[in-house]
């Protein structure tokens, strides 16, 4: 007599409060990618953090699995919501199988067309790439030993700009000079990221040493990433050093940039250029934009990936350190507990507007930053910037 065999379905369901949802939530970090045949989710999609939840959600499915979500219209989620965010993040690799909406309640399921693993990644694969003007040639040691000492299992160090060339297995250089009066660092990445060996990319400049636990704090945040972040601190006074900002609007927005705190996520999250933590795949479809040099580049690149749906999140395991960092400590995004106009964001939005017309008219960077070299230094000014 011969038995038949029934398959089991391997389901996950998930409910959710709204304190359990913010910027660092990551299930994959500790369920795995594309590990589930279907995720029912019957509690936990609200619409600020639709796009991370959504991006979560989906990784967990198996190719041809499926994602069952439930809404509430009270929570200002629609079905046609639901179908712009799929949209654009998830490129059309779904498929709509049936959508229900019953007294303001309503189900979305989507099937998952193809897998979004890449070939050969691994979270103990790793390229490092580091930007440099030939001007820090004593940080670069320092920035290569503490590369070193992570122990990664498979890595590569891939310099490009101005440097040396130096006969180590884990080291590629790349020699590059063009328009260094100008600061074309998007060239430079888009040089590093094409030589990359590996899925996983870390490009940095020239003034940014790795904690010792680094590679530990990645590991623990796990493989499933787009663009990501990590701790920077100032290694002097151990302030934030840029890590975790918003835009605060659009490319160009003006006196808008601030911090933000590391659960908190918005729409233009970006990524500082001084470190970049992404995929090469990632890279290949977006490219810095080489006709942009240093400044504004970053937001730029970042508000292009999003736009192709790849979304920026937060590593708080993971830790390096500035050499040098100018700014102080920016300004966290605006609430009403901070006052109609807190001291620290008025002293940004005055200085920065000069800062804006330098980068849009050459000929007065110079008188500017002249002027502003010694305005930083001012009691006045670091009274509103560090205090």
């Amino acid at each position: 007599m011969k038995m038949k065999l029934k398959k089991v379905k391997n389901v996950l369901t998930i409910s959710l409060s709204k304190n359990e949802i913010h910027n660092l939530y990551h299930p994959t970090s500790r369920l795995g990618i594309e590990c589930f045949d279907e995720v029912r989710v019957t509690k936990g999609f609200f619409r600020k953090y639709a796009a991370i939840l959504l991006k979560e959600w989906f990784f967990l499915v198996k190719p041809q699995g499926a994602l069952t979500i439930e809404y509430r219209e009270d929570d200002g989620i629609t079905f046609d919501f639901v179908e712009q965010q799929l949209w654009w993040l998830l490129r059309g690799n779904y498929t709509i199988t049936s959508h229900v909406v019953k007294e303001k309640k309503g189900s979305v399921s989507i099937r998952k067309n193809h897998s979004q693993l890449v070939a050969g990644d691994s979270i103990e694969k790793w390229t490092f790439g580091i930007i440099t003007n030939g001007e820090r040639d004593d940080w670069m040691e320092e920035i290569l030993e503490s590369i070193r000492a992570l122990k990664i299992p498979h890595y590569e160090i891939i310099v490009c700009g101005k440097y040396k060339e130096r006969k180590e297995d884990d080291f590629i250089y790349i020699p590059f000079n063009e328009r260094a009066e100008r600061g074309w660092i998007t060239k430079k990445k888009n040089l590093i990221c094409e030589k990359a060996a590996f899925e996983n990319l870390c490009i940095i400049h020239d003034r940014l040493v790795f904690d010792k636990d680094w590679f530990k704090g990645m590991k623990q945040y796990g493989n499933v990433f787009e663009m990501l972040g990590c701790v920077q601190t100032d290694r002097e006074t151990g302030v934030q050093a840029g890590d975790w900002l918003t835009h605060g609007g659009p490319l160009r927005a003006r006196y808008k940039i601030a911090r933000l705190n590391y659960e908190d996520w918005d729409y233009n999250i970006y990524l500082s250029g001084q470190l970049t933590i992404m995929k090469k795949s990632i890279w290949k479809k977006v490219l810095w934009d080489e006709t942009r040099y240093w400044g504004e580049e970053d937001v730029d690149f970042s508000f292009r990936a999003r736009d192709f749906g790849f979304i920026i999140r937060f590593n708080p395991f993971s830790k390096v350190h500035s050499i040098t960092w100018r700014h102080g400590k920016l300004p966290l995004k605006y609430d009403s507990s901070q006052g109609l106009l807190p001291k620290d964001m008025m002293m940004r939005r005055i200085m920065r507007f000069p800062m804006q017309i330098a980068h849009r008219y050459p000929i007065l960077n110079a008188p500017i930053l002249f002027a502003f070299k010694y305005i930083s230094k001012t009691s006045v000014y670091k009274y509103f910037v560090y205090h």
